[in-house]
């Protein structure tokens, strides 16, 4: 199938058409996934939480989707996480885990990983217990807005964190220089972002359905942090092969991927 020929989902169709479940299966199904990919991305955030210099409790997974690894990650060293998804189905899965309801999927295997980066400390279980009381909320947000998190009024967080998510929703680089202001505006002065950025892609498959990613580069990234009053930013980046295949589909054309790190002026 040519890119002419498939139907591109947008960021409206989240909450009709987007099963989580599916997502979850295909693209996070364990943590080896990708040749390692969420493994590398556990490892990176784990460390620079581990080795930053910031200071608070408070840390927002903005945009987080169906899924808790990063959370997982920051339970680490966050007491008080707030998980801010746009579509409602995705914020229901998230849910359904925190309350441990027979259907919800399973992050064994990415909380033994992260229990491992920690030394093991504490069993898997301990790990879940208190991952699920780290997570204080699960709340709608729209990087549209000026207050991502409207009508909510919130002091600015610690930290905040970001995973592909402002790529699936912005269509065009002028959206995406916005939404990094936006997302910019919830963090406070010496606040870290930390950001995993797909580099290249123009579309990913779920269930055989395409959806819109915006085709990034770091150079443009980069830019649109500075303009948004970061500072001190750097960034690791891993460049793949250019197609990803499953079950005979190619299910993204993302050339590399980054994830970023940055301190608010």
């Amino acid at each position: 199938m040519t890119s002419a020929e498939r139907k591109i989902y947008s960021v409206e169709d989240y909450n009709t058409v987007f099963n989580p479940q599916g997502y979850i299966k295909e693209s996070y199904g364990t943590v080896e996934h990708y040749e390692g990919l969420s493994k590398k991305l556990l490892e990176i955030v784990f460390q620079y939480f581990k080795h930053g210099s910031f200071s608070g409790p408070r840390c927002l997974d903005f945009g987080c989707g169906p899924v808790i690894h990063l959370m997982a990650t920051a339970s680490c060293y966050f007491n008080d996480i707030t998980a801010a998804e746009f579509a409602s189905n995705n914020r229901r899965e998230i849910e359904k885990w925190i309350k441990n309801e027979p259907d919800a999927w399973d992050w064994s295997g990415y909380i033994n990983y992260i229990c491992e980066l920690d030394g093991n400390k504490e069993t898997c279980e301990e790990r879940t217990e208190k991952i699920r009381q780290s997570i204080k909320d699960v709340i709608p947000c729209d990087v549209f807005k000026s207050n991502p998190l409207e009508p909510r009024e919130v002091d600015p967080y610690d930290v905040i964190m970001t995973s592909l998510c402002l790529e699936a929703a912005c269509m065009d680089r002028e959206q995406y220089k916005m939404a990094v202001k936006n997302v910019a505006s919830l963090l406070k002065s010496g606040g870290a972002l930390v950001a995993f950025v797909i580099l290249g892609q123009t579309f990913y498959d779920v269930e055989g359905k395409y959806y819109h990613s915006l085709s990034l580069d770091k150079p443009f990234v980069v830019k649109c942090l500075e303009e948004a009053d970061f500072v001190d930013i750097e960034t690791v980046q891993d460049l793949p092969l250019q197609e990803v295949h499953l079950d005979g589909r190619v299910i993204s054309d993302y050339e590399g991927w980054m994830v970023v790190t940055a301190k608010k002026k």
